[in-house]
């Protein structure tokens, strides 16, 4: 990868840096969650943490309320969100 495209690049993910303290909506399974940016990005590496980086926000589906749809079992999603937001504590 040339120069100019790593500019490209850089550029492009400054463009999706969305502020950590963003809430967002996520319909998972059909049941709404509401979380900072921050929280659901705090696992560094994870899925949770690339899907709301904010760089892949335009490739999400969106349900009518404008919320990002996760295909994963409300109760499953509920527990991720309760062990995500527990690290936050420590």
């Amino acid at each position: 990868m040339g120069r100019a495209e790593l500019e490209a690049e850089r550029q492009a993910i400054e463009v999706f840096n969305k502020p950590p303290d963003e809430l967002v909506a996520v319909n998972a399974g059909g049941e709404t969650f509401t979380a900072l940016r921050s929280t659901l990005c705090q696992v560094e590496g994870s899925m949770l943490a690339s899907m709301f980086s904010g760089r892949w926000d335009q490739s999400f589906a969106y349900d009518e309320n404008g919320a990002a749809f996760v295909d994963v079992s409300p109760r499953v999603f509920e527990a991720v969100l309760a062990h995500l937001r527990a690290l936050r504590l420590d």
